[in-house]
């Protein structure tokens, strides 16, 4: 098998692109779960102004202290509290709004700056010969992998009796070789009888 070896200078651009991500706070925005039909005890209101719900909402998003709004529409009374309380009173002319987290819009300026870098590599390539096919690569092979079967324990376990040191299996053998000799000594014995009365006559 010939090998051959070919050198080859390729050039390869590489392009890097890197985003930068700018973000612009637009100011936080409070979130309000609205409860209407309900309120909670006045007394436990720490504030209480006469405003508009709009405005009752923004007066509770820009105070620190305030964990909830009631709202009288008949009245326009405005009540903060800073309690945990309960809405547990049913009523019509009223609304109540538990107040959320603070959500900050963000708009995002993406900007692409692209780099070229240029390098040099060395290939280096291995050339077999073409003229061996496939079929004598795969009878090459076979015949590596092929073992001769005389060799193989298979074979030879075949030919080996093994040895059994139970008592039982030595009883056994010794009462099959003595009815063996029994049975050819009385053939003889008779053969023999037979013999010496013929030889007598």
């Amino acid at each position: 098998m010939k090998h051959g070896v070919g050198l080859d200078f390729l050039s390869i651009s590489r392009v890097f692109l890197l985003a930068i991500v700018v973000n612009v706070n637009l100011g936080c925005q409070v979130q309000f779960y609205d409860i209407p039909g309900r309120r909670y005890h006045i007394s436990k209101a720490y504030d209480q102004v006469t405003r508009s719900l709009d405005e009752c909402r923004k007066r509770c998003a820009g105070d620190d202290n305030c964990w909830a709004l009631m709202h009288y529409n008949t009245s326009n009374l405005c009540a903060l509290t800073n309690l945990t309380v309960v809405f547990g009173y049913l009523c019509d002319y009223c609304f109540s709004a538990k107040k959320g987290n603070c959500i900050q819009p963000t708009t995002t300026t993406t900007t692409t700056v692209t780099t070229t870098e240029s390098e040099s590599t060395l290939c280096t390539c291995t050339c077999e010969d073409s003229t061996v096919d496939n079929i004598t690569k795969l009878n090459e092979r076979i015949a590596s992998l092929k073992l001769p079967k005389t060799t193989l324990s298979m074979t030879r376990r075949k030919l080996t009796s093994a040895d059994d040191q139970r008592p039982s299996a030595r009883g056994a053998g010794a009462v099959g070789v003595f009815v063996l000799v029994t049975f050819l000594a009385v053939i003889i014995v008779f053969d023999l009888s037979r013999f010496c009365s013929r030889s007598k006559e």
